[in-house]
């Protein structure tokens, strides 16, 4: 079988974020292997433009499930507000409600409004998220595995420890492992890392998960009070608004994702699928 590769690059307030590849198999009667993903991610990981790459988004039957893979082709399901975006983008519905699969068998259902290239989504969940607030080698550390695994450490870092290694030896070395380190001395100056490094921006499932943090965490809530932050991005300074967190009378949790525009190609190049 195959499927045309929809590239997808998405944006926030015209400036690059994520771009990936969104394949759309909801009338397949198989879903891809974890190798033909990873070759697929592969593909998609070399954007100069992008803050963020080598995401692949599964629009299937029962909802969207989004992939990560590094450059040896290892793949992991991962949260990526960016890539599913992208497939509500391809979805087209000027409202959509679809399911989310994320790691572990956890799954959301997410809201969108869509608007030509505008895509807004909230996110729903069951239950709350488990937060540890700990410390680590003297620094303030809360650690959220929630949307991915974050560990969120007020810096700056101990000399000698690259952030690299505190996200190793605070959340291990896998593809859904993040860091974001809070600068003290200038309140809300936040950079994200991840396993390819320095994120280039303000990554959404970053975002929501300090949102979530300041809630539960005094001394995060103190840093975050004005309910933004800021961060480099092309080396300049910008500032962005964590997402709304509400809670539904079901009790739910519901994450109000900031806005973004996403552009789409469909290349002349189709993805074959292995029989």
């Amino acid at each position: 079988m195959t499927y045309p590769q929809i590239e997808f690059q998405t944006f926030m307030h015209g400036r690059p974020r994520t771009c990936g590849v969104v394949l759309d198999i909801r009338d397949t009667v198989r879903a891809p292997e974890r190798a033909e993903i990873g070759a697929l991610c592969a593909r998609s990981m070399h954007n100069p433009a992008a803050t963020a790459s080598g995401k692949i988004a599964l629009l299937a039957a029962d909802g969207i499930h989004v992939f990560q893979a590094d450059a040896r082709q290892s793949v992991r399901r991962v949260w990526c507000g960016n890539a599913v975006a992208a497939a509500l983008a391809v979805e087209a519905s000027a409202a959509a409600r679809l399911e989310v699969h994320g790691p572990a068998g956890r799954r959301c259902t997410v809201e969108s409004r869509c608007s030509g290239p505008s895509i807004q989504q909230t996110w729903t969940f069951e239950g709350s998220p488990r937060i540890i607030d700990r410390e680590w080698r003297g620094l303030r550390v809360a650690i959220v595995g929630f949307l991915n695994r974050y560990a969120i450490v007020e810096g700056p870092l101990p000399d000698g420890v690259t952030p690299s290694e505190a996200r190793l030896e605070l959340v291990g070395a896998s593809l859904d492992a993040k860091l974001a380190v809070v600068d003290p001395g200038r309140t809300d100056v936040v950079s994200f890392h991840n396993a390819a490094g320095e994120h280039g921006a303000a990554p959404l499932t970053g975002l929501a998960t300090l949102g979530l943090a300041r809630l539960r965490c005094s001394w995060l809530a103190m840093l975050l009070a004005r309910g933004s932050i800021r961060h480099l991005e092309g080396g300049r300074r910008h500032t962005q608004a964590l997402p709304r967190i509400l809670t539904s009378p079901q009790g739910c949790l519901r994450i109000v994702m900031p806005g973004l525009e996403v552009a789409l190609n469909v290349p002349g190049a189709e993805w074959e699928m292995a029989a």
